[in-house]
This record gives C-alpha cells, structure tokens and sequence, in this order.
C-alpha cells in the first residue's frame, strides 16, 4: 500500500536518518510504528485526510515510542522524585497530554494533532 491506496507505509532508513538519537534495533522500531497505527488511524477513514500530514504525525508517534523505550522496562512516566543513599526514585502518573511531553517528539506530535483532539460539541445546532 502506498499514497495512492491514502495508506503510510513506514520507510526505516528515512526514519532513522531523520532520527539518528534512536538507538533501538530495525524491529522494535518498526514494531513502534505499527502500535503508532492503533494510535493514529492509518486508514482511509483517518480523521488525517491529508497523506504527508499523517505520515508526519505517525513518525513523530514511532519516536515518541521508541524514545520511551530506550529508557528502559521499569521507567514509565516523569520522573517525580529521586534519593542518591540507597537509591530511590519515584514517577509521577500521567494525564494524557502529559504522556506525550515526556519526549521532544510526543510533545510535537501533540501540539500538532490539537486541531484533531481539540473541539466544540453541538446542542439542538449550538455549538459550544
């Protein structure tokens, strides 16, 4: 699938070159992109009309996974507290847009995707 099918396909060197911080191997990045795509709607019926738009946006979802990743299995959220004597270091619990400005690339991606999250709801025709 390609631009033709509106389908991104993911493109690893291109990726990796854009991305050079990201260290973690072929497959665990590609395996970022393709939970990027449960995230992100890959698909015609993506609220992302526009191909480069959310091909950019997955992107930015595929570093924001992998650099969360390189932190390591037992590191999930920001850092809330840490002791140096016996070594102690707590997370603070993550609302949904803070899990996204853990790293440069989730805090973009969810500056970019506002117009997409962000909304009025509509009474009898008012919107509100």
């Amino acid at each position: 699938m390609s631009k033709e099918d509106n389908i991104v396909e993911f493109d690893l060197e291109d990726f990796k070159a854009k991305y050079p911080f990201i260290t973690l191997p072929d497959a665990q990045i590609e395996n970022n992109f393709d939970t990027a795509t449960y995230l992100i709607n890959n698909g015609p019926a993506s609220a992302v009309q526009d191909y480069d738009e959310r091909a950019k946006l997955l992107e930015l979802m595929t570093c924001h996974l992998s650099e969360l990743q390189m932190r390591g299995p037992l590191a999930v959220g920001n850092v809330a507290s840490a002791t140096e004597g016996k070594v102690s270091v707590s997370y603070a619990v993550l609302a949904k847009p803070n899990w996204y400005t853990q790293t440069q690339c989730g805090f973009l991606l969810w500056q970019l995707m506002q117009k997409y999250i962000s909304g009025g709801r509509w009474y009898n025709g008012l919107s509100c």
